[in-house]
């Protein structure tokens, strides 16, 4: 409460009147020959439809509207013999190009289209990104922080983009699959718009939102960069460096990036209790006694595009990931409830981590409203673990073991899309196809191998139509898997239903309801039967005859948008039936960490977020209060659990300054028998923006806590237990930014503005 109230306490008193303009520029042609459309109408209106300013397009078809204030508006394009085309648009200061728009023939009245034109497509919402908001952004991550997407949690000194619904976000630039990396490598100066996907359909099955960056057209020569950062306390950090050329239709660039951390100090705790039988248990609390910790991570890429406007788009990267911890050693001093000492130990982990890949992409626009895109995908994976324990009781050894693992995994991902478009209706489908091996060979135990092979064909369509006031989408998608693990080999079929319903009240406010249900298949690991040892008594395995399980998901959204306010009341559940969760058996007097088809899992959630524009663009606030349940049911257990937490952002802006807060309480997430509560976050930020160079210092905990990691607990009734990191209050970041652009920067943008997307291609393998 004391956080809470210091937080709007900071918002009253920065809290001061201030006014923004802007200016919006663009060009409009025809969607089949991509000729000017002289004298088309273009007017901005706000969500209630009441007029603000309008102009015509010149002989070229460009136009300018001039005195726009910061806002979230309605564009309107329309002309005799088109269909009029809608956008919404976030207006801020400075100049904004809105890129090339496409309007489509029309043989029917200007009426009617007026009647069937929508304000927002059914799964995304096109956001331009004010000249301050680039101005205070020197990546992707830190322009999303500025955005305030609504169901988005930004975090730009760890550089993590997550959604608040828990699920996975895909990231994408100029509809071309991208890694997190390539966000921060990305720089806002060429940034035209923001396609926020936030209810992706079954291109995107495995994520519950997708960002797609819409660069600008380039010519010249190019940019370059450099970003570096250090937290102290943490004795962590990162690094960047990327360049980018450009030759008429071609561009190629690189990027490196570096993360880095050293001896971090910390404060551990964590408690085991092991139940042999019911009147005989043992257990044991840790603390720390001493922690040594290193880590590298280096990612680079080198790619090449070429591409010719609303024509066709190629592209080729080749990336190399790396990551060592040479070692992270926990030295651990145990006792008893009682008090008593129960020895020492200490735990050892090693890891090498190598992955090159490259990506081909190609896509391309066809005649009659077609679209076609195709992307493939080789990597290769090897990594090498080692952990070991040892536990001593007055110099005594009790028991030591460990397990030394090397993986090798090949993987090939191709898929394509087809896109098709006709009146009211929409047609898409795609194929895709996923093979993997993987070899895991133990040194330690001894003679243990695991090969496991995967292929993984898949085939969908989505049909989309608009009547009215209402838009429907039906997706189905269908999944073979075949599976083999040392020979053992066997096949599944899968299958992905989604139906969308959206009813737009009015050109401010909306409703969209989505049912979906689907199959799922249990992830590798959970069936590599490999037994390892964890600890003195603690062992883990997989289990190979796991089967797949189904589930049903229910989400009801509703939006509300106004010029200075936008609200979006946000609530799903869903239901999985004998689903793959962890379980803990007791054998031979091993303790087993394993996984089984239990009965059911089931999560309701409710989000409510909401952006204020308090003061135009100077002051902006976001809200997200959450409610979270979870019921975990297996074979032998029930967990429960419930909690309400909030995140807050509140940014301040003015001339070169610009001052952020943000906060956020810990949540509690349940999965299986594993309760874990995340850590709660302050954080306040003052940026600085003098020409070429961006400086921000930040200082986590500004409100005085100590700052903990993630908490884990394992709720199993054999073996319980709780471990959690903490941090010494106050930690400052500091991040230095450098930029050197050469060249011009033709200002216009690839993807097309009406209401057809060419985003495609394949959202990458996490391995």
């Amino acid at each position: 409460m004391k956080r809470t109230s210091v937080f709007l306490l900071l918002l009253l008193l920065l809290s001061f009147p201030a006014f923004a303009q802007c200016v919006l520029t663009g060009k409009v042609v025809d969607g089949q020959g991509n000729t000017p459309v002289e004298f088309a109408n273009v007017a901005i209106y706000t969500h209630d439809s009441a007029f603000v300013v309008g102009g015509a397009t010149n002989r070229l078809g460009e136009f300018r509207l001039s005195k726009v204030e910061a806002g979230d508006y309605c564009l309107q394009v329309s002309c005799v013999g088109f269909r009029t085309l809608r956008q919404s648009v976030v207006c801020g200061e400075g100049r904004i190009e809105l890129g090339t728009m496409q309007l489509q023939t029309d043989s029917q009245e200007l009426e009617e289209a007026h009647a069937t034109a929508d304000l927002r497509q059914a799964d995304r919402l096109f956001v331009y990104p004010s000249a301050q908001q680039l101005k205070f952004s020197h990546n992707g991550i830190d322009l999303l922080m500025n955005l305030q997407l609504h169901r988005l949690w930004i975090d730009p000194v760890k550089r993590s983009i997550e959604a608040l619904d828990g699920g996975k976000v895909g990231f994408l630039i100029n509809g071309q699959p991208a890694e997190q990396a390539d966000i921060q490598a990305l720089h806002p100066k060429y940034i035209l718009r923001v396609k926020y996907i936030d209810r992706p359909g079954l291109r995107y099955k495995d994520y519950a939102v997708v960002i797609n960056y819409v660069t600008k057209a380039k010519e010249g020569s190019g940019l370059l960069a450099a970003q570096a950062e250090h937290m102290f306390r943490f004795h962590t950090g990162n690094a960047l460096l990327m360049g980018k050329f450009y030759r008429k239709r071609a561009e190629a660039g690189f990027n490196y990036q570096m993360t880095y951390q050293t001896n971090a100090t910390n404060d551990y705790y964590q408690s085991e209790h092991y139940a042999f039988a019911p009147d005989s248990t043992v257990t044991y609390e840790w603390q720390d006694a001493g922690i040594d910790y290193k880590t590298r991570i280096h990612q680079g890429q080198i790619y090449y595009t070429n591409r010719e406007e609303d024509k066709y788009y190629f592209n080729a990267t080749l990336r190399l990931q790396y990551a060592g911890q040479p070692y992270h050693t926990i030295r651990l001093q145990g006792s008893t409830p009682e008090g008593k000492p129960a020895g020492e130990k200490e735990r050892y982990t090693s890891q090498d981590f190598y992955a090159p890949s490259l990506e081909l992409y190609y896509d391309r626009h066809l005649s009659g409203n077609q679209f076609l895109a195709f992307n493939a995908v080789g990597t290769y994976m090897t990594n090498t673990t080692q952990n070991s324990f040892t536990n001593l009781h007055d110099t005594v050894l009790l028991s030591q073991g460990g397990t030394r693992q090397d993986i090798d995994r090949y993987s090939w991902i191709g898929e394509g899309y087809y896109e098709k478009s006709w009146g009211k209706t929409s047609l898409s489908a795609g194929i895709k196809n996923t093979w993997s091996r993987t070899e895991s060979h133990y040194r330690q135990p001894a003679g243990m191998q695991v090969t496991q092979k995967e292929n993984l064909a898949e085939a969908w369509a989505e049909i989309a139509h608009r009547s009215g006031k209402w838009s429907q989408q039906f997706s189905a998608g269908i999944y073979n898997q075949r599976f083999e693990e040392n020979g053992k080999a066997r096949r599944d079929w899968s299958y992905k239903l989604m139906l969308d319903l959206d009813y737009q009240f009015s050109k401010q406010s909306s409703l969209h309801l989505r049912g979906a249900a689907d199959r799922r298949y249990p992830a590798l690991h959970e069936t590599n039967d490999a037994l390892t040892q964890d600890d003195a008594w603690l062992w883990s395995s997989g289990k190979a005859d796991l089967k797949p399980y189904t589930g049903v998901q229910t989400t009801l959204t509703y939006l509300l948008q106004k010029s200075k306010f936008s609200l979006e009341a946000y609530g799903y559940y869903r239901h999985f039936f004998h689903p793959v969760m962890d379980e803990v058996v007791h054998e031979s007097g091993r303790f087993i960490q394993t996984y089984g088809n239990q009965k059911a899992m089931q999560e309701c959630q409710i989000i409510l977020s909401s952006r204020i524009n308090l003061w135009k663009n100077y002051l902006a606030l976001q809200l997200n209060p959450i409610f979270r349940h979870y019921v975990s049911r297996g074979n032998d257990y029930t967990h429960r659990s419930t909690s309400w937490s909030y995140t807050g952002t509140l940014l301040c802006t003015y001339k070169n300054w610009q001052l952020a807060f943000q906060m956020r309480n810990a949540w509690e997430d349940l999965w299986g028998e594993q309760l874990g509560i995340a850590q709660r976050t302050d954080l306040v930020m003052l940026s600085y923006r003098h020409n070429l160079w961006f400086f921000r210092l930040g200082l986590n905990e500004f409100l005085g806590r100590d700052y903990s990691h993630n908490k884990v607990e394992k709720l199993s009734a054999l073996y319980h237990s709780y471990e959690q990191y903490a941090h010494p209050a106050k930690v400052v970041s500091v991040h230095v930014s450098f930029t050197l652009p050469f060249g011009k920067i033709k200002q216009s943008g690839k993807q097309r503005l009406n209401n057809q997307d060419d985003s495609s291609g394949v959202l990458k393998e996490i391995l």
